[in-house]
């Protein structure tokens, strides 16, 4: 709205012109004393970081308006104000999350919080486990004359002999690693063990194993990829 006489060089809204025209009515009917918006914010007491609000037709009150919040209105856009708020993140970056619900969140928190369903997890660096180990879930099985391992199921294998020698078969691992068989005799003994050929052992002899009834063996493989390199500690008691 455009008043000729407005002698303040500022934009002339409709609430100026209302402010004005009460104003100018003086103390008769429709004043300022009578105007309810007007006494609702006359009716407040100002107070340091405070802002005047209306919570109804006629009701104002004051709304805490501190540092924080008047550095994060003074900002031309919100790309300004995520830098007041020390985020990183670009607002495309946030607009991803948008469509987010709770049913995906708890999926996420479950992803989070359980690696067990990604069977190829990587790691972008070294893994520090701090004052924590690592565990194993050992394979077992007793030996029926020919025993597969499947090094991919785990780094640990527990085997007892049958009642007879016995003959591996190793599945390889995806990832050259560390791997530890436990040898253990039947109540007879004298079982023997058979390699397959990708095992490899010190001067290219296999160990002869502990005979001795419920006897332990340790043998333990470097695999590079390729072959098993083996050694053995023996009779554990």
């Amino acid at each position: 709205m455009t008043d000729r006489s407005n002698p303040w060089p500022v934009a002339w809204t409709p609430f100026l012109e209302r402010l004005y025209r009460r104003l100018s009515a003086g103390g008769g009917g429709g004043g300022v004393e009578t105007d309810p918006e007007l006494l609702a914010i006359a009716g407040l007491v100002s107070a340091a970081d405070k802002l005047p609000y209306f919570t109804g037709s006629g009701t104002a009150t004051l709304a805490d308006f501190t540092a924080a919040g008047r550095a994060l209105v003074d900002d031309a856009n919100a790309t300004a104000q995520l830098v007041t708020l020390g985020l990183t993140a670009t607002v495309a970056e946030l607009n991803y999350t948008d469509g987010v619900t709770s049913a995906i969140q708890t999926q996420l928190d479950t992803k989070l919080a359980n690696i067990v369903e990604d069977t190829t997890p990587q790691l972008g660096g070294e893994l520090d486990c701090g004052a924590h180990s690592v565990g194993f879930t050992q394979q077992t099985a007793t030996g029926d004359g020919t025993t597969t391992i499947d090094w991919t199921l785990g780094n640990k294998f527990y085997f007892t002999f049958g009642a007879q020698n016995d003959t591996f078969t190793f599945t390889a691992p995806t990832k050259p690693g560390n791997l530890i068989l436990i040898l253990k005799q039947d109540g007879t003994g004298s079982r023997t063990a058979t390699w397959p050929a990708t095992v490899l052992w010190p001067t290219g002899t296999a160990p002869t194993l502990s005979t001795g009834a419920a006897a332990v063996d340790l043998v333990s493989f470097y695999y590079d990829g390729t072959n098993y390199f083996g050694n053995s500690s023996l009779d554990f008691s």
